[in-house]
């Protein structure tokens, strides 16, 4: 993929998702400019590329994140949060049918 499909690609996703990527026209943000768009502490982003759950590559000194890889991020967080609501929903739709009454 090159860099201009990458670009599209984040740009496209981040649309479907509502992030607001509203003037970026980089591929890859520091980790301050993600903390804002995600609403989350410099920290947090911090914590979550050392836990390797966001991808972070370096330039020099400085820590860059690609926007593919931060809507990526996102898309995978909010599926797996369906998904646990889907099964708390079905655990307390089988505690309710198992309840004794």
């Amino acid at each position: 993929m090159t860099p201009g499909e990458k670009l599209d690609h984040a740009r496209r996703l981040s649309a479907e998702l509502g992030l607001p990527l509203d003037g970026l026209d980089r591929l890859a943000v520091s980790p301050r400019v993600v903390a804002r768009l995600l609403s989350v502490s410099y920290s947090q982003v911090e914590k979550l590329v050392a836990r390797g759950e966001l991808p972070a590559f370096q330039v020099g000194r400085s820590v860059r994140i690609e926007l593919v890889d931060l809507v990526d991020f996102i898309e995978r967080n909010r599926k797996s949060r369906r998904a646990r609501d889907m099964r708390s929903l079905q655990a307390r739709a089988i505690e309710l049918i198992e309840r004794p009454r």
